[in-house]
C-alpha cells in the first residue's frame, strides 16, 4: 500500500464565516480550510495581489469574534481568488 498520496496534516473545517485579516486591519476574505500546515483564503477584493513567497502575519477571527488567533504565514499560491499560505 503507497501513502505518498496522503497529507501530512488533516484539513479541518471551520465556519463560513470565518475570516482573515492582515495586520492593518484590512479584510482578506474567508477562510476555507485549514490544515496544520497552512491554510486557503478566498480573497474578498480582486484588487489585494499576493506572490508567491510573500510573507504575512494573519489573524483569523472565528464566528461572533470570540476566537483569534495570529499567525506568521508564506504566501505557496495563489489560484483565481484562492490564496495558498504555509505556516511559518
Amino acid at each position: 500500500m503507497s501513502f505518498s498520496n496522503q497529507r501530512q496534516f488533516a484539513r479541518l473545517s471551520v465556519s463560513d464565516d470565518t475570516l482573515a485579516y492582515d495586520e492593518t486591519g484590512r479584510k482578506l476574505g474567508q477562510v476555507t480550510m485549514v490544515g496544520g500546515g497552512g491554510m486557503a483564503i478566498r480573497i474578498a477584493d480582486a484588487s489585494l495581489k499576493f506572490t508567491p513567497g510573500d510573507r504575512l502575519k494573519i489573524t483569523v477571527v472565528e464566528s461572533a469574534g470570540d476566537n483569534r488567533n495570529t499567525v506568521q504565514a508564506t504566501v505557496v499560491y495563489l489560484h483565481g481568488d484562492t490564496l495558498g499560505l504555509e505556516f511559518v
